[in-house]
């Protein structure tokens, strides 16, 4: 049995041997003409005509190629968020006339990088992959338009342009994380588009110098941020923003003009460590018309009116009033006033070895007497950061604040400073030695001393006398 056994396995092992031999050229042949290969390179001029092509691979298209998409369809067809990826080098082209470029049914979300020219005409944009420093239509160089097109449901943002100055005119921003991005650019023009739905700002700007006029800006997180970025920002149509309106930050010495800001919760403009020029805008029904921080921008011939809070507030820094209206044509003025401008006061409180004093009563009042601050000292001796009024406008005119008195008081320990609010202040009150606490019973040894004391004179004079 054993001899019968081993020859039955010889045998089933040589047949195993040759099936193998059979099995593995077909699984190592190649795929069949006419298959989708993982890449399609472009390398010459390329044009889809009334087509919808569906791509289960990367788009490349090369130096000296160009695809040209005509009333076509683009699938990037991904199984999962970013498979495939459609990338134009430096000397290719993309251009489109009524084309989409857009995701599969899937909606698994494709990489879309530009690096040559990209021109899009009445086209369709839907779908790219996207995160904090990349996405959208990522574009590094070379020459973009992009003009009356919809870009619509991308996962971060719609266009960045990092290092190029696309034209963007006449196209529709919708439903994405934000619209466009600008990263060193010198000479972008942002200019008739829409945007809306954006979770965060419609238009972002680092570092460049862009011009942005005619857009209508509505239903965004926030409008415009300019950052480092001396921006001609004219004749937009800014409403409804969670946030801000315009902001400009960070040395964004911009222009800002003409434009209409309405429904803005925080403000309409904000201006951080930066001299904007702000001239001829309409600011209404915002939570403060303008808020500045640290900064002395020009703002003249602005109506700014209807607002909740103050048409302008200035807190450490000195701008540039002229010509301003703070009253609409229906007699809407602002909640709290015209303007506040204020500066910071930091106070301290210490005792005569300089340690933290707590519990120190502080009263501050300004230069007509109201008590505008009434508080005690922290464990840190401190007290919460004061913001104090240089002066107000208001309907009767300019109401000066200032100087104001500081009085600061501990037991029978006090200081009184008068300051006048026309920069921040740091200022630490220091009291004197603290008294020592009441014992009962502490003062009897010591008028026992004092009596014994008091008898010994008396008769060492009789004895004397």
């Amino acid at each position: 049995m054993s001899g019968v056994h081993s020859l039955l396995c010889r045998r089933f092992t040589a047949v195993l041997v040759v099936a193998s031999l059979l099995v593995l050229p077909l699984l190592t042949l190649p795929e069949p003409a006419g298959a989708e290969t993982p890449e399609w390179v472009v390398s010459s001029p390329t044009t889809l005509e009334n087509q919808i092509k569906v791509v289960n691979a990367n788009v490349k298209i090369e130096s000296g190629g160009e695809l040209r998409l005509v009333n076509s369809t683009l699938v990037m067809n991904c199984s999962e968020d970013g498979d495939y990826e459609l990338l134009v080098k430096a000397g290719g082209k993309l251009s489109a006339d009524r084309g989409v470029i857009t995701y599969g049914a899937v909606k698994a979300r494709y990489w879309f990088r530009v690096a040559g020219d990209l021109d899009l005409q009445d086209s369709e944009v839907v779908g790219t992959r996207g995160m904090f420093d990349m996405g959208g239509i990522y574009i590094t160089s070379g020459k973009t338009t992009i003009n009356r097109c919809r870009l619509h449901d991308h996962q971060w943002y719609a266009v960045y342009a990092n290092g190029s100055s696309p034209t963007i005119t006449g196209s529709t921003f919708e439903n994405c994380k934000s619209g466009v991005k600008l990263d060193s650019t010198s000479s972008a023009v942002i200019e008739g588009n829409i945007f809306q739905g954006m979770e965060k700002e419609a238009v972002l700007v680092l570092n460049s110098n862009p011009t942005i006029r005619g857009n209508t800006i509505r239903d965004n997180w926030r409008g415009i941020g300019l950052y480092n970025s001396k921006a001609t920002v004219s004749g937009n149509d800014i409403t409804n923003c969670g946030a801000i309106g315009i902001e400009c930050a960070e040395q964004s010495d911009a222009t800002v003009s003409n434009n209409n800001i309405s429904k803005c919760g925080d403000a309409g403009i904000s201006v951080v460590s930066s001299i904007p020029k702000i001239t001829g805008n309409s600011i209404l029904s915002c939570g403060n018309g303008i808020n500045i921080t640290a900064a002395g921008p020009a703002i003249s011939k602005n109506t700014i009116a209807g607002n909740r809070g103050w048409g302008v507030v200035c807190r450490s820094g000195s701008p540039d009033f002229d010509g301003n209206k703070f009253e609409d044509m229906a007699g809407n003025y602002n909640t709290l006033g015209g303007a506040v401008v204020c500066w910071r006061l930091q106070l301290w409180v210490q005792d005569s070895a300089k340690k933290p004093l707590e519990g120190a009563d502080i009263t501050v009042k300004d230069g007509n007497g109201n008590v505008v601050f009434k508080g005690k000292s922290g464990m840190d001796g401190g007290v919460q950061e004061l913001y104090l009024n240089q002066y107000r406008i208001n309907v009767s005119g300019t109401v000066k604040d200032t100087p104001h008195k500081v009085s600061v008081s501990y037991r029978e320990l006090s200081d009184t400073l008068t300051l006048t609010m026309t920069k921040d202040h740091v200022y630490t009150a220091k009291l004197g030695a603290q008294p020592k606490p009441f014992l009962p019973g502490m003062d009897a040894p010591l008028m026992l001393l004092a009596l014994c004391a008091s008898v010994l004179v008396v008769a060492r004079l009789r004895r004397r006398s």
